[in-house]
């Protein structure tokens, strides 16, 4: 700051301090904003793929969604494909969709051309990608420590029926 060799109002002293504090706290948000942007982070992708069609449609899908990941920046960590199941409430007026999960890293950036990608894509009823928090991973640990697996009716009746197959033979 310059002095001029004019006395200064004291709320002008004030003020300039202010400004100067406002530029400088607003230069290093930037910065770490630039520096947050560049780091990858963990994300999961949760889909539901329409479950009326064939299975080679659903594997297509499938690799459709993992290839514009890779394709746009993302590394795709693992995949978990739970199969069919009905869902609580139609979606697109269809009961049954094929879930899948897919946790991967990349760019905070990465995220909207993957959202923009898959907005389109037909055969996918539903998606959802969130950022997995440590907060987030600590709980899913804690849940997985405690809790029993427990198969959907449909898996149970394919269990059951197979029981019986083998009883009758």
């Amino acid at each position: 700051m310059v002095f001029t060799g004019k006395p200064l109002k004291p709320w002008g002293w004030f003020a300039q301090c202010q400004t100067l504090a406002i530029l400088q706290a607003t230069e290093w948000t930037n910065i770490i904003r630039i520096c947050a942007m560049e780091t990858n982070k963990l994300y999961e992708c949760t889909l539901i793929i329409d479950g009326g069609l064939q299975d080679e449609a659903i594997t297509a899908a499938m690799e459709l969604v993992q290839r514009v990941i890779t394709e746009k920046g993302g590394n795709i960590q693992s995949v978990l494909e739970i199969g069919r199941r009905k869902t609580a409430y139609p979606i697109k007026k269809k009961t049954i969709g094929y879930y899948a999960h897919i946790e991967f890293t990349g760019a905070t950036t990465v995220i909207a051309e993957i959202e923009k990608v898959l907005r389109y894509e037909e055969d996918l009823l539903r998606y959802l990608i969130i950022h997995l928090t440590s907060a987030l991973l600590e709980m899913r640990k804690r849940v997985e420590k405690y809790s029993v697996v427990i198969g959907s009716p449909e898996d149970n009746a394919l269990a059951e029926a197979a029981a019986s197959e083998t009883v009758a033979k």
